[in-house]
């Protein structure tokens, strides 16, 4: 059953078809973002051999969307569950939700598998973030955030950090973002506490946009930065 397979996902999938997303420009930028991100080791896979609970854990860190108007008016284009790697995707990778119910949990999506498990996420931010149609969520190196050195250019970098810890993949996870957001295309949020027991060194972060060439350039000089006042320290 479906509710099984998925059972770590805090909404209910449902899938409307298996059709891959055709190749198109949304779905090549979307691509590429994941890639450019996947090697400033922001979408890294799961350690190997992972195991949380005593079972082996597989994916990879983080999930890229966009909005996708060919999909239908609200639509969403986005990674999908359980990627082993975010780095030369495919189409196949993608899904495209095609609406949602906030108050049943329902997503109704096309693809092969089920969209990311922090849904939630995105949806949050485009509905009360009008002027974006990209939310990047990737996680960072501990280090490279929270050593005192990188830690010093936060102002100066506009990086912020939610207040509290927000439950994965709940619609508490948008709404901590968005109390602390106050220039979107500007800041790079924090997410307090938003990592996995499995993999410690990385930790959760979210951007959003209108442009992805310009959400990926800022979202690296950022991470320069960070490197460098690292070496410093």
């Amino acid at each position: 059953p479906q509710e099984t397979a998925y059972a770590w996902i805090k909404f209910n999938p449902k899938q409307l078809s298996d059709k891959i997303v055709p190749e198109g420009e949304l779905v090549e930028k979307l691509i590429k973002v994941c890639g450019e991100l996947s090697d400033y080791d922001l979408l890294s896979s799961y350690p190997e051999g992972a195991v949380y609970k005593g079972k082996p854990v597989k994916g990879s860190n983080g999930n890229i969307s966009c909005k996708y108007p060919i999909g239908g008016l609200n639509a969403v284009l986005t990674t999908q569950t359980q990627l082993p790697s975010k780095k030369n995707l495919e189409p196949k990778d993608l899904v495209v939700v095609e609406d949602w119910n906030r108050v049943t949990g329902e997503v109704l999506y096309h693809g092969p598998k089920a969209p990311t498990s922090e849904f939630w996420l995105h949806e949050g931010l485009y509905a009360e973030l009008p002027e974006i149609s990209w939310v990047l969520h990737f996680h960072a190196p501990t280090k490279e955030l929270y050593s005192p050195c990188p830690r010093r250019l936060w102002k100066d970098l506009g990086i912020i950090e939610t207040k509290y810890y927000a439950e994965d993949g709940t619609p508490d996870v948008p709404k901590s973002v968005l109390e602390v957001l106050s220039d979107p295309l500007e800041q790079y949020v924090i997410m307090y506490a938003h990592g996995t027991p499995w993999d410690p060194e990385h930790t959760g972060a979210v951007v959003v946009d209108n442009d992805p060439d310009r959400v990926v350039k800022r979202v690296m000089n950022i991470h320069e930065n960070l490197k460098e006042a690292l070496k410093s320290r």
